[in-house]
């Protein structure tokens, strides 16, 4: 009997305490769980969201060591350096400028074939405009035309 009673008084108190603070955390950081997670809106004290690239341009060897690199690593790297996103231009430019360009390269696999390639400005605006949707940048230029072709 003593045994019976000592048993459901300590789960009476371990359920009554731990809706206790299950409460309290809810009341006290219920802030918190608005402000981190994956749906965080990230910005200063006025609300306004930066640009990656901006913040990017910040970054300190100690910024990547607090991120969690280790110093042995970010002691090997000279230099740190952001480098900006390409628009839309500048990607149609590596499309076609280069001598080794994708657009040459495809042009060359259809002519054996016997096919004449033409790609019109508003194709490669269209494959351009992709990339920055994907934000996979010139790298990832010769994915979306694998898809086109």
């Amino acid at each position: 009997m003593c045994c019976l009673l000592t048993f459901f008084l300590f789960f009476f108190f371990f359920f009554f305490f731990s809706f206790f603070f299950l409460f309290f955390f809810l009341l006290f950081f219920s802030g918190l769980a608005q402000s981190i997670g994956f749906n965080a809106q990230v910005g200063g004290p006025t609300g306004k969201r930066k640009s990656s690239d901006k913040i990017l341009t910040q970054v300190e060897p100690s910024d990547l060591i607090q991120f969690g690199m280790i110093p042995e690593f970010v002691g090997r790297v000279p230099i740190v350096v952001a480098v900006e996103s390409l628009n839309e231009d500048a990607l149609i430019k590596v499309l076609r400028e280069p001598k080794n360009s994708l657009v040459k390269q495809y042009q060359a696999l259809f002519e054996l074939s016997g096919v004449n390639l033409d790609i019109t400005d508003e194709a490669l605006r269209v494959i351009a405009k992709e990339a920055i949707l994907k934000k996979t940048g010139a790298r990832g230029l010769r994915s979306i035309l694998v898809c086109v072709f």
